[in-house]
């Protein structure tokens, strides 16, 4: 075994089948499971359903519950191979890494529950196919790229949470078919929409969406070009309450590094002036 991690093989024990045993072994050797705040019992006892955190039911592994409990480093794909696991539940940790596209394989799954981490990548399109998902609980991590359209057959999702991440684009018109959704959190992402079916679905269900997006103008254009200035003009966003404002930078040469010359006072603004440029 590597470092200090105790030897343990998981054909000795005959609680759960082995390839669900050897699942919650990766999980410990993949998040540093000798530092956890808690690991008791984890590689030590010949039964897994008695490590700390782990529920089973029938002999199988029925829940994973680690939240705030000093993991660190990624999440194993192998644990796509929890074929019975109904709820996963690893918040406020310090996981890093992409979400396992496994863990669309998890065909009984009811809450994904990865919130407050620092993730990173997308959100997996292959999480559209857990039919059975009530809790897609993704917030404070460093997600990014769009929202899969898949996501849009979750028709048991009751709570999405996707705050506070890298997320942008538009946010998919399939969304506005989660049916059974009762809470959702869009905040502090990039992101837009402009279907009207789906604009109404999120004034409904997260009426703040939208005031917390950091998304650009549209139409901009460069009016009044001197050697020394630029005057810029642009159809401001739509949602204009929350505070915020747009910030305006420049480079020497196409695709940056960027500087920033200054902000508009507020959302509403329709342009500004970037005076003080150098001719070169």
């Amino acid at each position: 075994e590597v470092g200090s991690t105790p030897a343990f093989s998981c054909d000795a024990q005959s609680e759960i089948p082995t390839e669900e045993c050897e699942a919650l072994v990766d999980l410990y050797n993949s998040t540093d499971g000798p530092n956890w705040t808690d690991n008791s019992n984890w590689l030590e006892a010949l039964f897994p359903c008695e490590w700390f955190g782990v529920s089973c039911e029938a002999g199988h592994v029925y829940q994973i519950n680690l939240q705030t409990n000093n993991l660190s480093g990624s999440i194993p794909t192998e644990l796509g191979n929890l074929s019975s696991l109904v709820y996963l539940l690893l918040p406020n940790n310090q996981l890093s890494g992409s979400i396992p596209t496994e863990l669309g394989s998890l065909s009984i799954l009811g809450g994904l529950f990865l919130g407050n981490n620092q993730l990173s990548g997308s959100v997996p399109p292959e999480l559209g196919n857990l039919n059975s998902l009530e809790y897609l609980i993704l917030e404070n991590n460093q997600l990014s790229g769009s929202i899969p359209i898949e996501l849009g057959s979750l028709s048991n999702l009751e709570y999405l949470w996707l705050y506070n991440n890298q997320l942008s684009g538009n946010i998919p018109a399939q969304i506005a078919n989660l049916t059974s959704l009762s809470y959702a959190d869009f905040g502090y992402n990039m992101l837009s929409a402009v279907d009207p079916d789906l604009i109404d679905f999120l004034n409904s269900i997260d009426p703040d969406w939208a005031e917390t997006q950091t998304v650009p103008p549209s139409d901009v254009q460069a009016v009044n070009i001197t050697t020394s200035s630029i005057e810029l003009s642009w159809t401001p966003i739509a949602y204009t309450s929350d505070g915020g404002y747009y910030q305006v930078s420049f480079a020497t040469v196409p695709g940056g590094p960027y500087t920033i010359h200054g902000t508009t006072a507020d959302k509403t603004a329709t342009g500004y002036n970037a005076d003080d440029l150098s001719a070169d």
